[in-house]
């Protein structure tokens, strides 16, 4: 297969527009008119820029859609981009690790689609491209491939599972949250009067107010109980109607999640106002996570990812074999879609005797910090009333530490705030093995296993905490044994 030298979609012009004008225009212009007020002497200036920013950022748009360009071949991929500095790089077609598109609804409809193939190393290029075109670039790369479909029985979650996915999607409730605050600030500003939420007097005083963001913080009455009690209200309401719009995000973007599979590969797709499409070649998943959120453990769920070595973290992030399943359902997804890998048993567990250690390092320096920063004023003591929270997270750290390891893998568990990580990882990719142990864990006969992993990353290493040191030898000797196999 061979496609001449062409451009992206003339429709990705536009969207260089919109995220310009999204990221730079938006932002500053609100930002200047709400310091200065909207009825400000400086309006006229601020109009100007805004006029002379728009050219600036259109001219920009265009110059980096026209220089991105790109010529796929039978076994190189040309590819050129840059606006002031033009750069570009032949790519040899077995260097390519993986192929994920997304699409929007409207490039759906117009038969688009965004390809993003990852490289050997996480590099990344990214073209906009017909769906017909997508299509034959695959078939060229993943020659006899034939899959055979399998769609999860269900892609359609329950009530609970999709909020329980809405409860660890938090971008998507950021993108909730700013519609719930734009949709009240309309709400506000066209019908406050007729809501209940404002007097015509106050509004009309609103209208004439000229005073700037900063003059405004300055002489608000920060003693009034009933500004708190205001707030809070609002900020309640919001919170819960966020979540409310993130519950249908997570519904319109799950609800016809499925997986196709073959010997040598997996396709993950899920989505409908975007829809995204990733291709994990089996060969290249280098870890197995099993994700356990707070909430998630509580109703007996976790969530299923695989780290593949041709990704970098954000396409990384985002590929999740499955995103919520039943614990007691683990070992039959894992056997199904990957089954170079095992759910490994942690074996090795710290001791009861050394859970004051992993709370004493959780709050030593928080109980340092406050007592210098009360030299400075005595409101930090108030500080001491949170030191709970670190205490918990490190009894969280204590309990979910452990580790095992076998001919053919390492498995580690441990914390990140009070979600529980299990790693499971091919013991090829474990770059070193190492052991730590301080003086006061001789006398505890422990000590900290680590191990360093292959990454696209310059250093990726996982470790766990005060294990008993009868593990230490066989432990510091298992790369060895790989040599010896």
């Amino acid at each position: 297969m061979s496609m001449k030298k062409s451009r992206d979609h003339i429709i990705e012009l536009l969207y260089h527009l919109y995220d310009n004008i999204k990221n730079f225009i938006i932002p500053i212009t609100t930002f200047a008119i709400s310091l200065f007020s909207a009825n400000s002497k400086f309006k006229p200036y601020i109009a100007g820029a805004f006029i002379l920013l728009g050219i600036i950022l259109a001219i920009r748009s265009f110059l980096t859609w026209y220089n991105k360009t790109y010529a796929i071949k039978d076994k190189m991929i040309e590819y050129s981009d840059g606006v002031f500095r033009k750069k570009r790089t032949d790519i040899p077609i077995h260097n390519i690790r993986s192929i994920n598109t997304t699409d929007s609804l409207f490039k759906r409809i117009i038969g688009i689609s965004n390809l993003n193939i990852e490289l050997i190393g996480g590099d990344e290029i990214f073209f906009v491209i017909s769906n017909k075109k997508i299509k034959k670039l695959k078939e060229n790369i993943y020659i006899g491939s034939e899959y055979q479909k399998y769609k999860y029985n269900k892609s359609k979650f329950s009530f609970i599972e999709y909020l329980l996915i809405t409860t660890t999607s938090f971008r998507l409730f950021l993108t909730s949250l700013s519609l719930v605050l734009t949709a009240f600030s309309f709400l506000l500003t066209h019908f406050g009067v007729q809501l209940g939420l404002e007097t015509e007097k106050e509004k009309i005083h609103a209208e004439n107010d000229t005073r700037g963001m900063v003059e405004k913080i300055l002489t608000t009455d920060w003693t009034d109980a009933s500004f708190y009690i205001s707030i809070g209200i609002v900020f309640a309401i919001m919170i819960v109607a966020s979540y409310f719009v993130a519950y249908i995000l997570v519904y319109v973007t799950y609800r016809n999640f499925n997986i196709q599979y073959t010997e040598k590969e997996i396709e993950v797709m899920y989505g409908f106002i975007s829809k995204k499409h990733f291709h994990i070649p089996r060969s290249n998943i280098r870890s197995i996570r099993i994700v356990e959120p707070f909430l998630y453990r509580i109703f007996g769920y976790a969530r299923i990812k695989a780290d593949n070595i041709g990704l970098n973290d954000n396409a990384s992030a985002s590929l999740f074999i499955m995103p919520i399943v039943k614990k007691d359902e683990i070992d039959s997804i894992i056997n199904k879609y990957t089954p170079d890998f095992k759910n490994e048993k942690v074996m090795f567990f710290p001791s009861i005797r050394v859970l004051p250690i992993f709370i004493f390092k959780h709050v030593i320096w928080i109980i340092v910090t406050l007592i210098g920063l009360s030299f400075i004023s005595n409101y930090v003591l108030w500080g001491f009333l949170l030191l709970p929270i670190w205490m918990i997270s490190g009894y969280m750290k204590w309990k979910h530490s452990g580790l095992s390891f076998t001919s053919k893998f390492i498995t580690s568990s441990f914390s990140s705030g009070l979600t529980k990580i299990t790693l499971i990882t091919k013991k090829k990719y474990i770059e070193s093995t190492g052991v730590i142990q301080t003086f006061i864990q001789k006398h505890s006969r422990t000590a900290d296993y680590e191990y360093a992993l292959y990454s696209e990353r310059l250093i990726e290493v996982y470790d766990c905490l005060s294990i008993s040191v009868n593990h230490k030898k066989e432990f510091l000797e298992y790369l060895q044994k790989q040599e010896n196999e």
